[in-house]
This record gives structure tokens, sequence and C-alpha cells, in this order.
């Protein structure tokens, strides 16, 4: 009878083709979860864009008492409202103790980036995404990889409603047309409480 001193050759082979089959399917898994997990992670920060774009437009028009910009009428990527200012003149304060204020949205020329500014009345001149003497500014939604794209609307004759219609694309990636998120909101000014 004789011994066997290891496998034979045909027995390694199948074991070594057994591993490699094993190796890739696990390989291809990850692949997959890594994808998805991409997939998840863009849906996630377009939408918390998006949700940011929308709860800026609606803070701002609620603490608003006068829309500058857009014009009844006119479309704009700029919104630019006055606080504590009397919409009779767009000049007199409404509460002589408090200070009148600008605040702007703005869409920069780039597409990329959804600008916030905040400064005291009379509103100074400057473009989207310059960082003007004595104006806060924060970039509320976009960045590098993003595209962002905002319309607001004032319907002719309205001196107190905007449409405002807002867009989010993460454009680069393979998967864009999965990583858009879009929407439309119409709010009003209400006159505030001082």
């Amino acid at each position: 009878m004789r011994r066997s001193k290891g496998f034979t050759l045909a027995e390694l082979l199948f074991a070594m083709g057994l591993f490699m089959g094993i190796l890739l399917t696990l390989a291809a898994i990850n692949a997959a979860a890594v994808r998805n997990q991409r997939l998840i992670v863009a849906r996630t920060s377009v939408g918390n864009h998006a949700t940011m774009i929308r709860y800026s437009v609606e803070r701002v028009l609620a603490e608003a008492t006068y829309i500058l910009t857009p014009s009844s009428g006119a479309a704009s990527s700029d919104l630019t409202v006055l606080e504590n200012v009397d919409p009779s003149d767009a000049e007199r304060p409404l509460v002589a103790d408090l200070p009148r204020r600008f605040t702007r949205l703005c869409v920069d020329g780039s597409g990329r980036y959804l600008y916030h500014y905040t400064g005291r009345f009379p509103v100074p001149e400057f473009g989207c995404g310059d960082a003007p003497k004595d104006v806060a500014r924060q970039a509320l939604a976009g960045g590098e990889t993003f595209e962002v794209a905002v319309t607001f609307y004032r319907p002719a004759g309205e001196s107190n409603l905007v449409l405002a219609e807002y867009g989010v694309e993460l454009p680069q990636d393979a998967l864009a047309a999965e990583r858009r998120v879009a929407g439309t909101t119409m709010l009003s000014v209400r006159n505030a409480h001082y």
C-alpha cells in the first residue's frame, strides 16, 4: 500500500480555482456595496443642499418687509429683501429703534454656490461671490462638485409674492441622473411683527 505524501496536481488546481472563485465573488460584492454607498451619500448630500436652499428662502422671506429684487414681473438668480423697512417707500424704518437690514441670496457666476449675504441698509453694490466689507457672507449650498440653479420669480403686480425654483445636481458623476434634486416653492412676505 502506497502512502500519500501530498496533494495531486488536480486537487491543487481544483482548490485554487475554488479559492479564486470565492475571492472574485467577494470582490464583486464589495464593489457593489461601495457603489451603493457612494450613491446613498450623494443622494443624501444633494438632498441636504436642496433642503438648505428651501429653508433659507423661507426664512429670508419670513423676516422680510420689502422685496428689492427681483422686480415685479421679473425672474432672477438673485433675491434681495429688506428687513424693518417700510414697504411704502423702501426707505424709512418700520420701528425706529431697530436696525434696517438687507439679506441677499444669489447664485455665483460659476453656478456652483448659493451665497447668503446679510448687512445693514442701504444695500451696497457687489457681485455674487464677492466678500464686501461689513457684509456677512456664507456659502449656503453647493460646492466644487455641485451645480446649483435657483430662479426667483415675482409675478407681475405682486409686491410680496416670490416663486423660487431650485435644483442641485452632481453633474460629473456617472450616475448624475440619480443624484439630482429639484423643487419649487411659492412664498409671500408677511408683515413682520416688531
